[in-house]
């Protein structure tokens, strides 16, 4: 009675093991639902775990794929390179990743592209040069930013990705187990 104890401490020890064993995004550039006003060149997904050279990205405008440059992957990083800022309107990334572990897993991020039209006055302005504001904390002292700073800013607002899944099948897995236990415990009797 006491190795089935263990065995079933042990395998209910391994559970969480298992459920969380598939790579999961952790940011993006641009993240989902966010709302872009600058010029965006580069599209960016960060994984907890390393992922395979396997791994792709489409982008797409209504059912339209917009193709990238180039595609680079290092390490849990994806990075795609656009030709060209992309134009006002709704976009979908979709990404397919194999993990460490094989498995193949999905995803989509929506966003949009809303900038401002360019007129005589702000035409100085380009996209790489700084723009400056006033620190809100500070009125006094410039506060410098970057247009693709704001871009990094919005993506690190992390992915709100319902982990209550993992929490359930803990909860099974442990009224299995429980349930085994006093099953067998009768069943000696």
């Amino acid at each position: 009675m006491g190795k089935l104890i263990l065995l079933l401490f042990t395998a209910f020890l391994l559970i969480p093991c298992i459920a969380s064993a598939h790579t999961q995004l952790t940011a993006s550039t641009p993240a989902e639902g966010v709302i872009i006003s600058d010029e965006l060149k580069e599209i960016t997904l960060s994984f907890a775990e390393k992922i395979e050279n396997l791994s792709t990205m489409k982008l797409l405008r209504d059912s339209t794929e917009i193709p990238f440059n180039q595609v680079q992957i290092q390490g849990a990083t994806m990075k795609g390179i656009l030709p060209e800022p992309l134009e006002n309107g709704s976009y979908r990334i979709q990404w397919n990743i194999a993990g460490n572990d094989g498995h193949p897993i999905t995803g989509e991020i929506n966003f949009q592209v809303q900038r401002e039209q360019v007129n005589q006055s702000k035409n100085a302005l380009t996209a790489n040069q700084e723009e400056i504001t006033l620190d809100e904390d500070n009125p006094i002292m410039p506060a410098v930013t970057n247009n693709e700073e704001k871009l990094e800013k919005s993506s690190l607002e992390p992915q709100e990705k319902n982990s209550n899944w993992m929490i359930v099948m803990l909860i099974i897995g442990f009224l299995v187990i429980l349930g085994l236990a006093v099953i067998l415990s009768f069943r000696k009797k």
